[in-house]
């Protein structure tokens, strides 16, 4: 409490001394009064007195005040088809949660209660009553249910939000500033009741047409007494590609091999079920369905030997043989070169051109030796100049190749190795893939067989990537890469991949390996078109908002198609400020292709798509397993709670709503009437006695 005076400090104490002495004196002399009168006389003005003295200096009290305004707290019942899954005590975990709620609601502590129940849409649930009629149906987006909620409410009203759910949320939900949420986890990670599931995988997110890809996919099995027969079906855009029956037991997993060649670009569906058993929980887990981007392999491909190797003739009759788009050129002798392939241009019967803007339209150069003495500073000058505006350079081992470095020159500078010490050796070694490895990479080891000839180097380069190892007395580089500018350059240490294997696998083998470096270049070149949106699965009614960006793109077009089909529901060309937007209202509920076009300048196209998902038409999370790492992408750990934990959960959300209330100086006498009133009844008491019994 502090004081805050209307007058001085030291006028008031003169004149509260004054009028003690006068009161003294009146009681003392008291004129002719009798006793009784005299003490209430003198009791009055006491009063009056100490009344009037609290007024004048004024105390102030800090209090905390309630911020009704902002003492509202949002209850979200999770109320997808994972909530009906009953692996809590032979309850659901849909009536596991609305237990936990009702007795949440039923806590009558001072603040406002509101309560939804979501899965894709949001439901104000207003009748409580009827929350035991509620049947859990459609997936889970819970962040189109905690903006609706937001939106509602006015996010600065709302002090804490209460979230009672399983955590398996298609949004993918990342939390929002300033409102605290609590979460009431429902459901267990199912390491013993009765189920059978697709575990988790991962998977390409795109691929090159007429590119194998190949999958392991987990079969799990828990809570059964005996063994039971198992039978996969798994389909590509609703075809059946294979079906697999198996025995498992319970506790066990296996991984059932699955490929598959997917040959027209766009957005294609792999499905992979098992059958029902008998006393599963649920069969959400039966079924997973992945999304996989096919894109076109438009891989143009200039093969350049500025000396003829053993490397030419295995690699022209590779990309002829797979129908690749190349150009190869190879010097006959100073000045005189031949040219090859199935595209031809004038641009390459001089050798290399003059300019770096001559080679725009290749995506990928590949050297068939490469050192710096096999280059003059002009033609080394134009790779540079390729490299830094974005493009793919890779450069053949061998003898000719790598050798110890002769000054600094611009090759050499542009190369992800260390060669001042480099030499050809004529060493066996086998093919190993670093841990860090794409898949593709990985399935090199089924190609068995030594290679012989391996360039040794110094070292790698900072920034650089060592794509597979040479594993012989110790891992050596073998294909190691790095950005240079804009581009990408690659260097393969050894000129004798097309030996790999044995005999009736070395064409197969040779191929695969020129097929993923053709992806690692052409995965560079469809970055030139990147695209996001504004999130999917989207709730009904949402505008679909596309930023786009594409380097020497003249337009972009957005074109919305219906899944599996070929009509085109809307198209529109994006506008272009320093990117590319568009925006697409009004789209039905359903699963759609969105498909981006964008035109360059050098007439060529690139072609983008995704899945774009509105409404109850998307399927809930097959992974129906709980853990908390679901919950913590919204929200911190020490705010999850089990259903049994009421009176915690409370208290914790109390604590967020008390955080919100205000301090301030509250001035009982100035603010309250009631130190006034109180003056004026004593004062008018004296003056009645005085009056009553003559006392003047």
């Amino acid at each position: 409490m502090r004081l805050y005076p209307l007058l001085p400090w030291p006028l008031i104490i003169a004149t509260v001394s004054l009028s003690l002495f006068m009161v003294w004196l009146t009681w003392r002399n008291g004129f002719d009064w009798s006793k009784k009168r005299r003490l209430a006389m003198t009791s009055l003005r006491l009063a009056s007195l100490g009344i009037l003295f609290l007024m004048i200096i004024a105390p102030g009290i800090t209090i905390r005040d309630r911020a009704l305004r902002r003492s509202h707290i949002i209850f979200l019942l999770d109320g997808s088809e994972s909530m009906a899954v009953s692996d809590v005590r032979k309850d659901t975990r849909f009536a596991a949660g609305l237990g936990t709620l009702q007795k949440l609601l039923g806590d009558n502590r001072d603040f406002e209660k509101h309560v939804y129940i979501f899965n894709d849409r949001m439901t104000p649930a207003e009748d409580r009553d009827s929350f035991g009629q509620y049947t859990p149906r459609g997936s889970t987006n819970l962040k189109h249910a905690f903006e609706t909620a937001t939106w509602d409410l006015d996010k600065s009203a709302i002090a804490a939000a209460v979230i009672i759910t399983d955590g398996l949320d298609q949004s993918e939900f990342r939390g929002t500033e300033g409102i605290p949420i609590f979460a009431v986890k429902t459901g267990t990670a199912l390491s013993s009741a009765p189920d059978l599931r697709v575990a988790d995988f991962k998977t390409p997110e795109t691929v090159f047409a007429g590119e194998e890809i190949s999958l392991s996919i987990p079969i799990e099995m828990t809570g059964f007494a005996s063994t039971q027969q198992i039978k996969l079906e798994s389909t590509v855009d609703g075809k059946t590609e294979s079906e697999k029956t198996f025995m498992l037991v319970s506790g066990q997993s296996i991984e059932a091999p699955f490929k598959t060649i997917l040959k027209s670009p766009g957005i294609h569906k792999l499905s992979f079920s098992l059958n029902q058993l008998d006393g599963e929980i649920s069969v959400l887990n039966n079924h997973r369905n992945i999304f996989i981007e096919v894109k076109e392999k438009l891989i143009t491909t200039l093969l350049y030997f500025p000396i003829l190797n053993n490397s030419f003739r295995p690699l022209i009759r590779m990309m002829r043989d797979s129908g690749k788009k190349f150009s190869a050129v190879y010097k006959v002798r100073e000045g005189i070169f031949q040219v090859a392939g199935n595209i031809r241009s004038d641009n390459f019967e001089n050798g290399l051109p003059k300019s770096a803007e001559a080679l725009k339209n290749i995506d990928l150069i590949v050297l068939g030796a490469g050192n710096a003495s096999l280059f003059n500073a002009a033609e080394q000058k134009v790779l540079e100049q390729y490299l830094a505006d974005g493009g793919n350079l890779t450069i053949l081992g061998g003898s000719d190749s790598f050798g110890a470095a002769d000054g600094n020159t611009v090759f050499n500078a542009m190369l992800p190795v260390r060669t001042a010490g480099a030499r050809f050796a004529d060493m066996a070694f086998t093919v190993a893939p670093p841990e860090n490895s794409p898949k593709s990479f990985e399935e090199f080891t089924l190609y068995s067989g030594a290679l012989r000839g391996l360039n040794l180097v110094d070292g790698i380069k900072s920034g650089s990537n060592i794509l597979l190892f040479a594993q012989a007395d110790k891992p050596y580089p073998l294909v190691v890469s790095m950005p240079y500018g804009r581009g990408m350059i690659t260097a393969i240490l050894s000129n004798s991949f097309h030996l790999w294997g044995r005999p009736e696998q070395r064409s197969a083998a040779f191929q695969h390996f020129w097929e993923q470096l053709l992806g690692h270049a052409g995965s560079l070149r469809d970055e030139r078109l990147k695209f996001t949106v504004n999130a999917t699965p989207m709730a009904a009614g949402e505008i679909l908002k596309i930023k786009a960006s594409a380097a020497d793109a003249e337009f972009i077009d957005a074109a919305i198609l219906p899944f599996g089909g070929a009509e085109t529901h809307q198209t529109i060309r994006l506008s272009k400020d320093n990117n590319f937007y568009g925006e697409i209202p009004d789209l039905p509920e359903g699963q759609w292709i969105l498909r981006l076009t964008a035109k360059l300048r050098n007439d060529e196209n690139i072609l983008r798509h995704a899945v774009i998902n509105i409404g109850a038409t998307v399927h809930e999370n097959p992974d129906i397993k709980v853990s908390d790492e679901h919950f913590l992408r919204f929200t911190a750990h020490e705010r999850i709670f089990l259903p049994h934990e009421n009176k915690r959960l409370m208290d914790a959300v109390m604590s967020a709503v008390n955080q919100s209330n205000g301090e301030r100086e509250w001035y009982p006498t100035l603010e309250s009437p009631f130190f006034l009133l109180l003056l004026a009844i004593f004062l008018f008491a004296e003056w009645y006695l005085r009056r009553r019994f003559n006392m003047f």
